[in-house]
């Protein structure tokens, strides 16, 4: 047979089977479309079944019966399991240790997170097995366990780091008791310095919404001190530009004669970064 009628034959062949093949894949894959006209309607004709969640359940539940508690720090995009408020606090050395005196392990894989929200996603449950561990571990060591845990971390992270200077965010949240108190002392500070400020001649007092002022950072030191003290007085008049040698200076005389109230870190008191701000008649 001629070397061109064997290689039209071959193809004719392929070909033939490659339609057969398509034609079957199409036929195996479609599926009958379910007519779906109310949410009522979907209720009845469309069950759905959360696989994902039932197998993550079924290991947890495996996993406790065989008394391995675990915690996974952040297996939530939105709520991570520990909540520190110092964002250097390691949890490998700080939690770890901690969760290991009570059988648990703390396991840091990564675990694929995203805020994207599909269409789809309300009818499936995320973090089965994170959330069935958790119910498990809140009834063996109490709902407040993990906020203790947390607690206990902070306190000896700022213990370990005595020279560290902390943020003002990162202070202690103030009682209810001690509020009005903080309250009051702010409020007495700014009183006390619109008093005893007395203003150059020819200043041009506030016109109009907009206020002039003297913004203010420093660092309040452990012993009560003031230092790297950073001041800038904006003025709404261009023509007071000329006393901002006079602000920044009776400001900073001010601020370092305040006897600050210290916030506290974890119960401790450590040097942080304040503010104030000063304004101007």
């Amino acid at each position: 047979m001629p070397v061109k009628q064997v290689m039209k034959s071959y193809l004719l062949f392929f070909f033939s089977a490659f339609l057969c093949s398509c034609s079957g894949y199409r036929q195996s894959s479609l599926e009958t479309p379910i007519e779906i006209y109310s949410s009522d309607d979907f209720s009845k004709k469309v069950v759905i079944i959360d696989t994902a969640c039932i197998n993550e359940t079924k290991r947890a539940e495996n996993d406790i019966a065989l008394d391995r508690l675990v915690i996974r720090p952040y297996s939530s995009f939105m709520a991570p399991e520990f909540r520190a408020k110092y964002l250097e606090l390691n949890i490998e050395h700080y939690i770890r240790p901690q969760l290991a005196q009570y059988n648990i392990t703390l396991d840091t894989n990564a675990v694929m997170i995203s805020d994207v929200v599909f269409p789809h996603d309300h009818f499936f449950v995320k973090n089965c097995y994170e959330g069935r561990m958790r119910t498990e571990i809140r009834k063996r060591h109490g709902g407040n366990f993990i906020d203790s845990i947390t607690s206990k971390a902070e306190q000896q992270y700022v213990t370990d780091n005595p020279d560290r200077i902390f943020h003002l965010h990162e202070k202690d949240h103030i009682p209810k008791e001690s509020k009005k108190e903080y309250e009051d002392f702010i409020d007495g500070t700014d009183t006390e310095l619109k008093k005893s400020f007395v203003y150059p001649v020819g200043y041009l007092k506030k016109s109009g919404k907009k206020s002039s002022y003297t913004d203010v950072d420093f660092v309040l030191m452990k012993n009560g001190s003031v230092k790297d003290l950073i001041i800038e007085s904006t003025f709404q008049n261009p023509e007071n530009e000329k006393f901002r040698a006079y602000f920044e200076a009776e400001v900073a005389k001010f601020i370092k004669n305040v006897k600050w109230m210290h916030p506290t870190f974890s119960g401790l008191i450590r040097d942080c970064e304040m503010s104030y701000v000063f304004f101007h008649q």
